[in-house]
């Protein structure tokens, strides 16, 4: 995704913690898991 993109490794992460932070998650397992419960609703 980064390479395509053309976006560099850590502006990935600075999203990732944004994401995690507004979302009260701390791993990416529980993102997918949160994901997944809002899926089933």
């Amino acid at each position: 995704m980064r390479d395509l993109m053309v976006i560099s490794k850590s502006t990935i992460e600075t999203h990732i913690k944004h994401i995690y932070k507004k979302t009260g998650v701390h791993s990416r397992q529980e993102a997918l898991d949160l994901i997944e419960r809002y899926q089933t609703r």
